[in-house]
């Protein structure tokens, strides 16, 4: 009717949200995962549409489970499942899931989530060395140290020493000292922790032998016969510096001849001036191929090569070797390796890898 009253309801609406962005998809990982155990590890994501689901992808083996379930409040949900047997390896594994919502008439939406897995292990790759090494003089110090990678931490190294009847406890600890006249020997050692043990090889300490003499005297020979030894031992030892040093000799009234003697020391030692280095260097940009390299002098050379990501939630170990390889759009950040052989380790300083124009999802 023209120029009449229309009649509208203010008290009762309806509420529609709009948000540009999608929502960014969940990982959901058992509570305290140990090597050996079989878990199950799924990404979801909301699914607004039940005809257009999001498309999950993630960097875990392609041979996993996909599907949507309605949730109890009407609403849909698209998850990816996979079932692995976890290990150490596994320790440190950064799960990256990304979810990728169709669009009508413009490009995809796309979300993406990180998520760390941390697995607990019994120890690992044990191993016992000896401070100096090689044949050891007797009376000498020797130290013995154990070492073994494990998570949680080692909480107990017991050290044995082998012996025709049977294996004997002697000292606990990482690190065992003892003086070379009491035990030469074959040792071991046995690292702990909550979730079991591991036990090293086994290692020799040898003992050079010392010329001893003993007599028994008594009566007037024993003095002429101590004092004979004890020329006899001034004599020999005369004559072994005298071998150890140049010697002189003149021939047939000519000029003098000279002999000189030429030995190199072999020093053990950890690792020394650790440093890490990316290739290439400077601001890299998103999606690009980086290298990073950690260099270390030892002798012996370093056996293990550690590389760490640092994160406001507590240092991450991310790969082992010498090299390691990564997209730069994966993991913009504080690196740092850690380089290892029989006699120590030592970490390198950090390096930041700075990626440029890497585009963030923002909620809402």
């Amino acid at each position: 009717m023209d120029g009449g009253f229309k009649a509208g309801d203010f008290c009762n609406y309806s509420e529609v949200k709009i948000q540009d962005s999608p929502q960014r998809p969940s990982i959901e990982i058992p509570d305290d995962p140990k090597e050996g155990a079989s878990v199950s590890i799924t990404c979801s994501a909301p699914t607004p549409c039940l005809h257009s689901p999001p498309k999950l992808t993630w960097n875990l083996q392609p041979d996993f489970q996909r599907q949507t379930e309605k949730n109890t409040d009407g609403s849909f949900t698209t998850k990816i499942q996979k079932i692995i047997t976890l290990s150490d390896t596994h320790d440190g594994l950064i799960i990256n899931c990304s979810a990728r919502y169709p669009v009508n008439g413009g490009p995809p939406k796309t979300a993406e989530t990180h998520k760390t897995l941390s697995v607990s292990y019994a120890p690992k790759k044990t191993s016992a060395s000896i401070s100096p090494s090689g044949l050891v003089s007797a009376g000498s110090w020797v130290t013995m140290t154990c070492s073994s990678r494990a998570k949680p931490a080692v909480s107990n190294f017991i050290w044995f020493r082998s012996s025709k009847d049977g294996d004997v406890k002697v000292a606990e600890g990482e690190s065992y000292s003892l003086n070379a006249t009491e035990g030469g020997g074959v040792y071991y050692c046995v690292a702990t922790n909550d979730l079991g043990n591991q036990t090293s090889p086994k290692i020799d300490l040898t003992v050079g032998e010392n010329l001893n003499f003993i007599y028994i005297l008594s009566g007037a020979a024993a003095g002429i016969l101590l004092l004979l030894l004890i020329v006899f031992i001034g004599c020999f030892r005369k004559n072994k510096q005298q071998q150890q040093v140049s010697k002189e000799s003149t021939l047939n009234g000519g000029p003098p001849k000279t002999a000189e003697t030429h030995k190199t020391l072999s020093v053990s030692y950890a690792p020394k001036k650790t440093s890490a280095s990316i290739s290439p260097s400077g601001l890299m940009s998103a999606g690009s191929r980086v290298t990073m390299t950690c260099s270390s002098r030892a002798k012996p050379a370093v056996s293990n090569f550690i590389w760490f990501r640092s994160s406001k939630d507590g240092d991450v170990k991310v790969a082992e070797g010498e090299s390691y390889s990564l997209n730069a759009t994966e993991g913009g950040g504080v690196y740092y390796c850690v380089a290892t052989n029989d006699l120590g380790n030592q970490t390198s300083p950090k390096i930041d890898l700075i990626v440029e124009g890497k585009w963030k999802i923002l909620m809402i």
